[in-house]
């Protein structure tokens, strides 16, 4: 249901006999919340109570955080969550193939790169710094890690991750 905005669900349930009134809500899970870690982001019609509203998100919240956003956001945020799970799999692929090509098996890489990448993303939720300060608290003056973000920007990291996000969005909203 990728791209169907909260009138349309609307006129679809009065076109099949249920009361649109009552309210709707657009959900949006990501595959994380099967390991109740994911995140979900909603956005509700004018009808819906905010009893409701409560409700739903106080439900979902069991399976990772729930966000209430606006419906003008709501295909950006599904990119980003929705489809951001299969990009951070890429990376934890890629950074474990590295350290494979440097001579870690590859249970124990695998095992190195989810961590990082689990740790790095609670540090970001728990520290409330901006990734690029934390960043730099990992880069020392000439050190390895300057090295190897320099070779992530000269191959474009950040240009590909946005990237994914922007065609991924325009997927969501009927665009492609």
């Amino acid at each position: 249901m990728g791209g169907v905005d909260v009138k349309t669900l609307e006129r679809e349930v009065a076109v099949k006999g249920y009361i649109s009134k009552r309210g709707l809500v657009r959900l949006m899970p990501n595959l994380p919340v099967t390991i109740c870690s994911g995140a979900s982001i909603m956005c509700c019609s004018a009808y819906l109570q905010q009893n409701k509203i409560d409700l739903m998100k106080c439900v979902m919240q069991h399976v990772g955080i729930c966000l209430v956003i606006s419906e003008k956001s709501f295909d950006a945020a599904t990119a980003v969550a929705g489809c951001g799970p299969a990009f951070v799999f890429m990376a934890i692929e890629a950074l474990s193939d590295g350290g494979v090509l440097g001579g870690v098996d590859r249970t124990t890489s695998m095992k190195l790169a989810a961590q990082t990448v689990m740790g790095a993303a609670r540090m970001i939720l728990e520290v409330s710094q901006h990734p690029a300060t934390l960043k730099d608290d990992v880069c020392s003056a000439g050190g390895s890690t300057i090295y190897g973000v320099k070779e992530l920007e000269k191959n474009g990291l950040r240009s590909a991750l946005i990237e994914a996000v922007h065609a991924s969005t325009k997927r969501c909203s009927g665009q492609v």
